[in-house]
């Protein structure tokens, strides 16, 4: 493992063990903001693709489990989040019990499924572009074990995302966000059709909380223009297996 993925790896273990809440963002309303906007865009995602109460989903990359207690334990009926942060699945199973939740230590890019796993869909959040080296190994694998996919990752056609990824603080978090095209793509290469597509979300996540409505104001603006709504910080992409 080279110094670099050292460092990364190091970074999200002490997130998993701070919080990803506490790493990510600024402060405690523009983390709800945030991730209320794009996460309820992926389940409005998951419904298109037809994913229902009875279905059985996937997260790989579920970091500290927020989205899956959240989000996908009250929409769907088993979930199984695999992350490869020791810290962070320590603390899913220590603050979460529920027979409907169950998180495993792994290291995503290499798990291989047994034989007869099977679930009806799957959410990746934001966790694609950290191991973009590895995408198209874990899709390959993905496809033999769940026919519906939920993506959401940072939109890499946006010019200001890609520089500021060139800064040390995003550097340390592995960010290297996929151009649209990139992950049809590799999706098509293991049998998915991009089914939906959206672009949310245009409040950074180190706002000050006294910007933060007129960032709320602006990304209204923004979202509801076809043109300028390009720029918005998120994709939000539904996938189904065809092939």
């Amino acid at each position: 493992m080279t110094a670099q993925k050292n460092r990364q790896q190091a970074f999200w273990e002490q997130a998993g063990e701070d919080g990803y809440g506490e790493t990510m963002f600024n402060n405690t309303f523009v983390e709800q903001h945030i991730r209320s906007t794009i996460w309820d865009e992926a389940i409005k995602t998951a419904k298109l693709l037809e994913l229902n109460s009875d279905s059985r989903v996937l997260e790989l990359g579920c970091g500290d489990g927020t989205f899956a207690v959240t989000t996908l334990a009250k929409n769907f009926a088993s979930i199984d989040g695999y992350d490869r942060s020791v810290s962070a699945i320590k603390r899913c199973n220590t603050l979460y019990k529920s027979k409907a939740l169950h998180f495993h230590v792994s290291n995503v890019i290499e798990l291989d499924y047994a034989p007869g796993q099977y679930w009806d869909g799957a959410f990746l959040m934001g966790f694609l572009h950290h191991v973009k080296e590895k995408a198209a190994v874990i899709v390959s694998r993905l496809a033999k074990v769940a026919p519906l996919v939920v993506v959401v990752d940072p939109n890499g056609d946006n010019p200001i995302r890609k520089t500021l990824e060139l800064l040390p603080s995003y550097r340390q978090a592995g960010e290297d966000s996929f151009r649209l095209n990139e992950l049809k793509s590799i999706f098509s290469l293991y049998g998915y059709e991009l089914v939906s597509q959206n672009q949310v979300s245009v409040v950074p996540p180190f706002t000050p909380t006294f910007l933060l409505p007129p960032m709320i104001y602006l990304e209204k603006i923004i979202e509801s223009n076809r043109i300028l709504k390009k720029i918005s910080s998120t994709y939000i992409l539904g996938f189904k297996r065809v092939g």
